[in-house]
């Protein structure tokens, strides 16, 4: 370590960053772990070098949770990493995630001197090293302090709540952080895919902020509007002791207002989607959100709560125009509803990754021009671009993530099927239909889109002989009663559809571990096999509905 410390002692003028290490492509299209790899301790050294310790520091003012980055860097440079990721958590608590996903070259890169001839200094890979580091060496770097005597509920486990519920704990408030999901970690988790950022980082994160003290409650939803109001105005109450008592610059004054603002509206948005699914009717009341919402995309403070937000409105709209109309909203009617402005852009992103997500790559290349001209934000365009070309290299050569999605891990050499007992049942269906094309519909009883496309697969089982083409028509929600009242309702029985009860057939654990296995993480999902038994098709664009389904299955039948 001392002969590292004294190489890389001397300035390092280079015009470009170190290079990061990535998973190579063949490999990459075998899994969905993390592309970019992170640095060694050496690379980490040498990139650290290239700061120049500017005296006007204006990669910090381009920070938006001020992190002493000169500092952190220096330490980096020395090989002190423990020490340099304790300055990092002095002001962001979430160094894994914002090393990976925060938009550093709009922001602390984009501001880097050295920048202005060459490449700025990676400061978001050397953010994302120094918490890799500290996870590996289990080093934290957070210790609870002494209670003084305030208590604060904080209604949401994305990057938001988890920073708030980190400082108000580090400033000595119990805190206790209530998630509707089973996990911490929001639109982080459960939106950007693994191959960007893997769960083990947003973990870390999570457990440092258990670590300094806060309780972390997941399966708790709010469920009213005076709950949600009584809420807001205790947090709102201890923001205003804060500013009182410590009197922080104008800057961290509109930053935790933007972030309470934030918080408080998606928890609304999120209870009127609720609603709507109670009473399976529009909530027109809840546009006059909108305006207000809108607002919070204009203020220059970037969060993950924004992706939530996002989230929320376009299935608040999304949701009450299919209750209203009985219909699947196009992205036109969800935008015309909300807008022309920034919300629109995330709107618009959220629907293209869902697109590519479900290996649909046409949406986006028809819709290329109206994407330029609707999402401007370079953030949200590389995220785009990023997932369409990993979806483009799957659908050219669909056999190593077939392989993966069924049997593990896969290796060239040989098929032997890693050890997963849980997906015994795939295998005798597999096993079963043998030579045939098989369609798998995994759907849920509360999901709009889902029984909307009940016709539609009747339609489809009615152009294939069952010599051919197998369908499976597999209900993931509960109770059993409301399946039997929808095979009724639909008229799905007797027709050669074979419809299974998901809990009954897999067993609750086993489906628990197959929609792991198979990133089911949102309804309707469809799986296409080909004759093969290859994967060729997954996702919720391969929906019954889906004009290119057709074409996928011919081709599946050759």
């Amino acid at each position: 370590m001392e002969a590292m410390k004294n190489a890389m002692a001397k300035p390092n003028m280079a015009l470009e960053k170190v290079p990061m290490p990535e998973r190579d492509p063949k490999e990459r299209a075998t899994c969905f772990e993390e592309v970019a790899m992170g640095y060694t301790p050496e690379m980490a050294m040498e990139e650290a070098t290239r700061c120049l310790n500017c005296k006007a520091k204006p990669c910090v003012a381009g920070c938006p949770v001020g992190v002493r980055i000169p500092e952190f860097i220096q330490q980096m440079a020395a090989g002190n990493f423990l020490e340099a990721y304790q300055i990092i958590t002095s002001t962001n608590s979430l160094p894994a995630v914002c090393g990976r996903v925060c938009p550093q070259e709009s922001q602390c890169e984009g501001k880097c001197v050295r920048g202005k001839k060459g490449q700025p200094v990676g400061i978001g890979r050397l953010e994302r090293f120094a918490a890799d580091y500290a996870r590996e060496h289990g080093n934290l770097q957070a210790k609870p302090v002494a209670p003084n005597g305030h208590k604060v509920a904080v209604v949401g486990g994305g990057p938001a709540g988890l920073a708030a519920a980190y400082f108000l704990a580090k400033g000595g408030m119990k805190v206790t952080v209530f998630e509707k999901a089973e996990k911490m970690g929001g639109v982080v988790r459960n939106v950007i895919p693994g191959f960007r950022i893997s769960h083990e980082a947003i973990d870390h994160d999570v457990e440092l902020v258990r670590a300094m003290g806060a309780e972390l409650v997941n399966g708790k939803e709010i469920t009213s509007v005076d709950e949600l109001k009584k809420e807001y105005d205790f947090r709102l109450e201890r923001r205003n002791e804060y500013l009182t008592k410590y009197k922080p610059m104008d800057d961290v004054t509109l930053f935790t207002e933007e972030l309470l603002k934030q918080d408080y509206y998606y928890a609304l948005l999120s209870y009127g989607n609720q609603c709507q699914f109670k009473t399976r009717k529009e909530m027109d009341r809840y546009h006059k959100l909108l305006p207000a919402i809108n607002k919070l995309y204009n203020k220059g403070i970037l969060s993950a709560r924004l992706y939530d937000i996002a989230n929320e409105v376009e299935r608040y709209i999304a949701y009450g125009i299919t209750y209203k109309d009985k219909k699947n909203p196009s992205v036109e009617e969800i935008m015309s509803a909300v807008g022309e402005n920034e919300l629109n852009q995330y709107i618009y992103t959220k629907m293209a990754v869902g697109s590519l997500n479900a290996n649909d790559t046409l949406a986006l290349t028809t819709r290329h021009t109206q994407f330029d001209s609707i999402v401007k934000m370079p953030h949200l365009r590389a995220q785009v671009m990023q997932i369409y070309n990993q979806t483009k290299s799957y659908l050219e050569n669909p056999q190593p993530v077939s392989n993966n999605l069924l049997y593990g891990e896969f290796h060239e050499n040989s098929k032997l099927k890693t050890s997963m007992p849980y997906m015994e049942p795939i295998y005798n269906i597999l096993e079963k239909n043998h030579g045939k094309v098989i369609y798998f519909d995994f759907w849920a009883r509360w999901c709009p889109p889902c029984l909307a496309e009940m016709e539609p697969l009747k339609q489809l089982r009615s152009k294939y002989s069952t010599k051919d083409l197998v369908i499976y028509s597999i209900c993931v929600s509960e109770p059993k009663e409301e399946w039997e009242e929808c095979l009724n309702e639909y008229s799905l029985k007797n027709r050669g559809i074979e419809c299974i009860y998901a809990s009954d057939y897999f067993g609750k654990d086993n489906l628990q571990k197959i929609r792991k296995q198979w990133k089911i993480d949102r309804m309707p999902y469809y799986l296409l096999i080909n004759r093969k038994g290859q994967i060729v098709d997954f996702g919720t664009t391969a929906r019954p509905s889906n004009p290119q389904l057709v074409s996928r299955i011919e081709d599946a039948l050759k």
